[in-house]
């Protein structure tokens, strides 16, 4: 699966989420994915082991799936063991929106957590989860 952002036939200036699928790397098959009338994309991948994927910007951890996310106004991190109940965690720094700013979630040896609210970087690792 390969998943990504652009502007569908007619809507050039509306981002939507986009996702495509194949069976040998050679022929791609566009899926369908919920659109909303606001900029968005996808930027991460990953099977939640029952042959479901999950497609948003996040990070397979020890302790769940670990997503990243902007409400428009900040930047958030949540958390989901299943894919289908998710919980906010509470992280040291939620930067606000823009386009110098930002809040990433990788695995290592435990969730790694980098922020940056235009005043230089930061990088938190370890639990985050309690």
């Amino acid at each position: 699966m390969l998943v990504g952002a652009g502007a569908r036939t007619g809507r050039h200036l509306d981002q939507d989420p986009l996702a495509w699928t194949s069976p040998d790397g050679l022929t791609w098959t566009p899926q369908e994915m919920p659109a909303e009338p606001v900029t968005e994309g996808v930027h991460r991948v990953v099977e939640l082991g029952d042959g479901r994927l999950l497609a948003v910007s996040l990070a397979r951890t020890s302790v769940g799936v670990l997503a990243t996310l902007s409400t428009g106004d900040h930047y958030e991190l949540w958390q989901t063991a299943d894919g289908r109940d998710w919980r906010q965690v509470v992280v040291p720094l939620t930067p606000e929106t823009a386009g110098d700013h930002t809040l990433a979630v990788a695995d290592g040896d435990g969730p790694l957590l980098v922020a940056d609210a235009g005043e230089g970087g930061r990088v938190w690792s370890g639990a985050l989860i309690e």
